[in-house]
Protein backbone atom coordinates (compact mmCIF):
# COMPACT_ATOMS: atom_id res chain seq x y z
CA UNK A 1 0.00 0.00 0.00
CA UNK A 2 2.91 2.46 0.79
CA UNK A 3 4.69 1.93 -2.54
CA UNK A 4 1.21 2.39 -4.43
CA UNK A 5 0.96 5.75 -2.40
CA UNK A 6 4.43 6.95 -3.14
CA UNK A 7 4.32 5.90 -6.87
CA UNK A 8 0.93 7.59 -6.78
CA UNK A 9 2.14 10.80 -5.68
CA UNK A 10 5.68 10.72 -7.89
CA UNK A 11 3.07 10.12 -10.79
CA UNK A 12 0.88 12.79 -9.55
CA UNK A 13 3.90 15.49 -9.21
CA UNK A 14 4.89 14.19 -13.17
CA UNK A 15 1.61 14.99 -14.09
CA UNK A 16 1.56 18.45 -12.20
CA UNK A 17 5.15 18.97 -13.45
CA UNK A 18 3.65 18.63 -17.46
CA UNK A 19 0.87 21.17 -16.93
CA UNK A 20 3.24 23.54 -15.39
CA UNK A 21 5.88 23.35 -18.07
CA UNK A 22 3.60 25.84 -20.07
CA UNK A 23 3.50 29.04 -17.58
CA UNK A 24 6.57 30.02 -17.99
CA UNK A 25 6.41 32.78 -15.75
CA UNK A 26 5.45 30.62 -12.20
CA UNK A 27 8.16 30.49 -9.87
CA UNK A 28 6.58 27.29 -8.49
CA UNK A 29 7.83 24.31 -10.81
CA UNK A 30 7.13 20.22 -10.41
CA UNK A 31 9.80 18.23 -11.88
CA UNK A 32 10.24 14.41 -12.33
CA UNK A 33 12.78 12.67 -13.29
CA UNK A 34 12.39 8.99 -14.42
CA UNK A 35 15.74 6.98 -13.59
CA UNK A 36 17.15 3.08 -14.86
CA UNK A 37 20.05 1.33 -13.36
CA UNK A 38 21.31 -1.20 -12.08
CA UNK A 39 22.60 -2.42 -8.67
CA UNK A 40 25.74 -4.09 -8.39
CA UNK A 41 26.16 -6.22 -4.99
CA UNK A 42 29.49 -6.25 -3.05
CA UNK A 43 30.68 -8.00 -0.45
CA UNK A 44 29.91 -5.84 2.34
CA UNK A 45 26.51 -7.16 2.96
CA UNK A 46 25.71 -8.50 6.51
CA UNK A 47 26.54 -12.25 7.04
CA UNK A 48 23.14 -12.75 9.22
CA UNK A 49 19.44 -11.46 8.73
CA UNK A 50 17.44 -11.87 11.37
CA UNK A 51 13.74 -11.08 10.22
CA UNK A 52 10.35 -12.14 11.04
CA UNK A 53 8.07 -14.79 8.87
CA UNK A 54 4.63 -13.94 7.69
CA UNK A 55 3.65 -15.76 10.52
CA UNK A 56 5.43 -13.80 13.44
CA UNK A 57 8.61 -16.27 14.09
CA UNK A 58 11.84 -15.95 13.10
CA UNK A 59 13.77 -16.40 10.30
CA UNK A 60 16.90 -16.06 9.73
CA UNK A 61 19.22 -16.09 6.49
CA UNK A 62 22.99 -16.69 6.51
CA UNK A 63 25.75 -16.59 3.66
CA UNK A 64 23.83 -14.40 1.36
CA UNK A 65 24.43 -14.01 -2.22
CA UNK A 66 22.88 -11.62 -4.19
CA UNK A 67 22.38 -11.10 -8.23
CA UNK A 68 23.60 -8.29 -9.77
CA UNK A 69 19.86 -6.50 -10.82
CA UNK A 70 18.28 -3.57 -12.66
CA UNK A 71 17.06 -0.72 -10.51
CA UNK A 72 14.70 1.69 -11.79
CA UNK A 73 12.16 4.66 -10.15
CA UNK A 74 12.52 8.11 -10.17
CA UNK A 75 12.26 11.75 -8.57
CA UNK A 76 10.02 13.87 -7.85
CA UNK A 77 10.23 17.49 -6.60
CA UNK A 78 8.65 20.95 -6.36
CA UNK A 79 11.03 23.65 -7.22
CA UNK A 80 10.66 27.01 -5.11
CA UNK A 81 12.11 29.76 -7.66
CA UNK A 82 15.46 27.97 -9.59
CA UNK A 83 17.36 27.57 -6.45
CA UNK A 84 15.60 25.03 -3.91
CA UNK A 85 13.61 21.91 -4.82
CA UNK A 86 12.13 20.04 -2.25
CA UNK A 87 12.00 16.15 -3.42
CA UNK A 88 10.58 12.24 -2.92
CA UNK A 89 12.53 9.41 -4.42
CA UNK A 90 11.48 6.20 -5.19
CA UNK A 91 13.44 3.32 -6.72
CA UNK A 92 12.75 -0.42 -6.70
CA UNK A 93 14.98 -3.25 -7.25
CA UNK A 94 14.30 -7.08 -8.22
CA UNK A 95 16.42 -9.30 -6.27
CA UNK A 96 17.65 -12.97 -6.90
CA UNK A 97 19.24 -14.64 -3.97
CA UNK A 98 20.60 -17.82 -2.59
CA UNK A 99 21.47 -18.65 1.40
CA UNK A 100 22.91 -21.34 2.83
CA UNK A 101 19.33 -22.50 3.23
CA UNK A 102 17.88 -22.04 0.19
CA UNK A 103 18.79 -21.78 -3.38
CA UNK A 104 17.15 -18.88 -6.26
CA UNK A 105 14.69 -16.92 -3.57
CA UNK A 106 13.45 -13.79 -4.73
CA UNK A 107 12.58 -10.95 -3.22
CA UNK A 108 12.94 -6.98 -3.86
CA UNK A 109 14.61 -4.00 -2.58
CA UNK A 110 13.00 -0.46 -2.23
CA UNK A 111 15.36 2.78 -1.88
CA UNK A 112 13.09 5.69 -0.84
CA UNK A 113 13.65 8.73 1.06
CA UNK A 114 13.11 13.37 0.79
CA UNK A 115 15.54 15.43 0.31
CA UNK A 116 15.68 19.36 -0.28
CA UNK A 117 18.54 21.09 -2.56
CA UNK A 118 20.04 24.36 -2.63
CA UNK A 119 21.34 25.28 -6.63
CA UNK A 120 23.86 28.06 -7.34
CA UNK A 121 22.61 29.72 -10.87
CA UNK A 122 24.41 32.10 -12.63
CA UNK A 123 28.09 30.75 -12.92
CA UNK A 124 27.28 29.28 -16.25
CA UNK A 125 24.52 28.41 -18.38
CA UNK A 126 26.09 24.81 -18.95
CA UNK A 127 27.03 24.03 -15.47
CA UNK A 128 25.32 24.19 -12.39
CA UNK A 129 26.49 23.48 -8.81
CA UNK A 130 24.58 22.07 -6.19
CA UNK A 131 24.24 20.84 -2.92
CA UNK A 132 21.93 18.42 -1.21
CA UNK A 133 20.99 17.07 2.64
CA UNK A 134 18.40 14.52 2.52
CA UNK A 135 16.73 11.25 4.64
CA UNK A 136 16.05 8.18 2.90
CA UNK A 137 16.29 4.53 3.67
CA UNK A 138 15.86 1.12 2.46
CA UNK A 139 13.31 -1.90 2.79
CA UNK A 140 14.14 -5.35 1.72
CA UNK A 141 11.62 -8.10 0.95
CA UNK A 142 12.65 -11.28 1.16
CA UNK A 143 10.71 -14.21 0.37
CA UNK A 144 8.24 -15.19 3.40
CA UNK A 145 9.39 -12.61 5.47
CA UNK A 146 8.11 -9.02 6.64
CA UNK A 147 9.64 -5.95 5.24
CA UNK A 148 13.08 -5.25 6.77
CA UNK A 149 13.83 -1.73 6.99
CA UNK A 150 17.45 0.33 7.30
CA UNK A 151 17.89 3.77 7.18
CA UNK A 152 20.70 5.36 5.77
Amino acid sequence: MRTCLITGTLLAFALLGAERAGAQASQLRFEFTPAVGGMLFAADMPTTFQLQNAAGGNLTLTDEVFEDAVTFGGRGAVRFGDRIPVGARLFYTPLTYSTSNAADAEGGLYAYGADVAYHVTGISSKVTLFAVIGLGAKSYDFEDADLETDFM
